[in-house]
């Protein structure tokens, strides 16, 4: 977000994650409105929607790096992208 240096932003990030529950709270949502076979399915799609974002978010983050270097077309006029090159 708002960091102005790329290590910045990694500790944010480092103690935004130790701070998630959200996980065990899902899981459950899962177990307690779920049945026999549909929670194994359940468990399993939720494995499934991790993994997918594991891959997904550091490659669109990693698009989304430094805007107006790297697309100054689209960014490069704004001063914002320019002062907060990981705002994306």
């Amino acid at each position: 977000g708002m960091a102005p240096s790329y290590r910045l932003a990694l500790v944010a990030r480092i103690v935004a994650g130790s701070m998630n529950g959200n996980i065990s709270i899902l899981k459950a949502f899962i177990a307690r409105t779920t049945s026999g076979t549909r929670r194994v399915k359940a468990f399993g799609l939720l494995t499934l929607a991790f993994g997918c974002g594991a891959v997904i978010a550091p490659a669109t983050g990693g698009l989304l790096a430094r805007p107006a270097a790297l697309y100054p077309a689209t960014f490069g006029r704004l001063p914002l992208f320019r002062a907060q090159p990981y705002l994306l």
